[in-house]
């Protein structure tokens, strides 16, 4: 481990070392934490592929009335048409693989609802079940937000979603509530297991919130560094980030080819169980600069205080300065070269067929016996032999991982510090600051 730039101490006097001076922001998205708002808003019309006017819902499906998962109880196994539970609404570039490298979008606003859910698909949640959020968009990123019509989020509104176990907020110290601040960036999709689809940004690579405590703006931001791929395949695949060829391995599909293919294999007595093993993806990312900024107004005679703690893994820098008589610090993250990211340890989770009929019964609004239908299914198709997979006492295997731990005091803005190398945590940066007047 190395400790770098610990000379970065509160501003009070007594000739400790003083951050640069980077003179008065640009234009903020909103008080107490911001991105610059004309560049975020230009990075995410650059983000755009040419000739785009609105979000299609057919990237869903061609049958916009069908739902992930929904879709073959109501229609079948045989021709599914929904492969991804989150479709990016700009795709990445890889011709059949859109949910790789897409591209990420800016969003900044406030706080409107915390939720925790209980119920989520589990084989692309290996890190636990969703943390969300509903926030009020800035002016400058309402055309991110499109809902139903009717919907209480119709206008302004947008849901964001993060797996439980990638936002430890009690390690952090700082969960969001109604009215904080809040700053995302990543990956702008619609939840396709709803019909009429809506928009979110799930999940996010960067992640900030702010509040007023004690008067003073108090601010936690951090690095997610990991996303499902919504692809599965081999189990020694799913954190083999070195490995540039894994999405393209056979066999390597979304999650109904997958299904089809392993259904077939039990039928023909190929597989002793099924497997469902999500590949993770390794979150990147572009060279991020953030604000935040004391409460206003600024009593007079008042002088900025100010304290940050940060932590980041090898090849992440984070750097801060002040701006002007503002109030506002700057921060500004990189990932270089030399990111590695840490690979999470893979524990099997026996998914058991009770447990499947419950979630899916509760997700549908009636009872379903997803195994039951399996067998009818591949009975309609001929197969009428002993299918031991299809057992009710042989669970699906499917992958689980640990939630991520910061190290001790992740919760603490001081002392003051910006630490490098930290290959022990996960996190490609994480921080806690606190600025307001003295």
């Amino acid at each position: 481990m190395r400790v770098v730039a610990v000379a970065f101490l509160v501003a009070c006097g007594g000739g400790e070392a003083r951050l640069p001076d980077e003179g008065a922001p640009p234009a903020l998205s909103g008080p107490l934490l911001s991105f610059d708002a004309t560049a975020a808003a230009a990075a995410n019309s650059d983000a755009l592929p040419p000739g785009f006017t609105t979000p299609q819902l057919t990237v869903c499906a061609p049958d916009v009335s069908r739902g992930f998962l929904t879709e073959l109880i109501e229609f079948g196994i045989s021709d599914p048409q929904v492969p991804y539970e989150w479709a990016p609404i700009v795709p990445g570039p890889g011709a059949g693989r859109p949910t790789l490298e897409q591209p990420e979008f800016y969003i900044s606003g406030t706080v409107k609802v915390l939720g925790r859910s209980r119920l989520d698909f589990r084989p692309p949640h290996p890190f636990g079940f969703d943390t969300t959020w509903d926030i009020v968009a800035d002016e400058p990123f309402l055309d991110m937000v499109y809902n139903r019509a009717g919907d209480p989020n119709d206008g302004d509104t947008i849901h964001c979603e993060l797996e439980s176990g990638l936002y430890p907020d009690a390690a952090f110290g700082l969960a969001p509530a109604p009215g904080d601040r809040a700053l995302m960036k990543g990956a702008w999709i619609f939840d396709c297991g709803h019909p009429a689809y809506e928009s979110e940004l799930h999940p996010p690579t960067f992640v900030a919130f702010a509040r007023v405590e004690g008067g003073a703006t108090v601010s936690l931001a951090f690095a997610n560094p990991y996303r499902s791929s919504q692809l599965y395949g081999r189990a020694d695949l799913v954190a083999s980030f070195d490995d540039a060829t894994r999405f393209d391995q056979p066999g390597v599909a979304p999650f109904t080819g997958t299904l089809g293919a392993e259904i077939i294999r039990a039928a023909f007595d190929e597989i002793e169980q099924f497997e469902l093993h999500a590949l993770v993806d390794a979150t990147h990312f572009e060279p991020i600069t953030w604000f935040v900024c004391a409460p206003a107004p600024k009593p007079a005679g008042a002088t900025l205080e100010y304290s940050y703690r940060f932590v980041a893994r090898t090849g992440v820098t984070v750097s801060a300065a002040t701006r002007g008589d503002s109030g506002c610090l700057r921060f500004r993250a990189e990932m270089g070269t030399t990111y590695r990211p840490a690979a999470p340890a893979r524990v099997d989770y026996m998914w058991a067929w009770s447990q499947i009929n419950a979630e899916a019964s509760a997700q549908y609004g009636q009872t379903i016996d997803v195994r039951e239908l399996a067998l009818d299914a591949l009975a309609g198709s001929g197969f009428t032999n002993d299918i031991h997979a299809l057992h009710e006492d042989v669970p699906l295997l499917v992958d689980q991982y640990a939630p991520l731990q910061p190290r001790a005091g992740a919760e603490a803005d001081a002392p003051t510090a910006l630490v490098a190398g930290a290959d022990d945590q996960p996190f490609p940066f994480y921080g806690r600051v606190r600025v307001g007047w003295r």
